[in-house]
């Protein structure tokens, strides 16, 4: 193959010598060979491979439906470097503005007087939305609780708050008997039973609630996606 190779280069050549004055013709035997892809080309565009939304959502792997589900209806976004950090602890204004976009009440004239949410935070027209709909209260009657984490209780009672007239929470199982129900302030207790019968919330082993403990961004992902899917 390559003697005939070298044969077709060679007859190629001598025909085309006598032409000759300008420029240096190939040198005898040597082989064409086809155009080289351009360095443009990049591998990505022949092969489409889909990106993870989150680059932590195997931290929470239970809430990772719930959670995609809430980024691609512009409910839930990360913190800016592909990350959604679903084991951090929850501020009560991240679960209000979640909760006020899964109900689609956001009205940006509302107004609201609570001493520590300024009119210039970004959190302010989603506290005024849920506060005029009756949906949250502040911590005491002149404050919100800005800052504050939120906890598993309070979580519990936003939620029913907002189901109520608008979502019909169906009875799916028995009242939980959480070793710690006794624990549970008396304004959060229907609500945190209303939620569970209808397998919006859960324990957290051991067969506790632990309503003091902080609700995490994982957690509220997945209550809201349970309330209103």
């Amino acid at each position: 193959a390559v003697e005939e190779t070298e044969k077709k280069a060679s007859s190629g050549g001598s025909s085309g010598g006598g032409g000759g004055g300008g420029g240096s013709s190939k040198p005898s035997g040597a082989v064409s060979v086809g155009a080289v892809p351009s360095a443009d080309v990049k591998l990505s565009e022949e092969i489409n491979v889909e990106k993870p939304i989150f680059t932590d959502l195997d931290e929470a792997e239970w809430a990772k439906d719930a959670i995609t589900k809430m980024y691609e209806e512009g409910i839930i976004s990360g913190d800016g470097d592909g990350r959604c950090r679903p084991n951090d602890s929850m501020k009560r204004e991240e679960f209000v503005k979640m909760l006020v976009l899964s109900l689609g009440i956001y009205d940006e004239f509302a107004e609201c007087d609570f001493g520590d949410v300024p009119k210039y935070s970004w959190s302010y027209r989603y506290i005024a939305s849920a506060y005029n709909a009756g949906i949250i209260n502040g911590v005491s009657e002149n404050r919100f609780g800005i800052g504050n984490l939120l906890t598993r209780q309070d979580m519990a009672l936003i939620c029913s708050r907002s189901a109520s007239g608008r979502i019909s929470l169906e009875e799916k199982r028995d009242d939980a008997e959480f070793s710690d129900k006794d624990s549970i302030s008396d304004y959060a207790k229907e609500a945190v039973s209303m939620l569970y019968k209808a397998e919006v919330i859960n324990g957290m082993g051991d067969n506790c609630f632990e309503p003091f403990g902080t609700a995490t961004r994982a957690q509220g992902a997945v209550m809201l996606y349970n309330l209103f899917k």
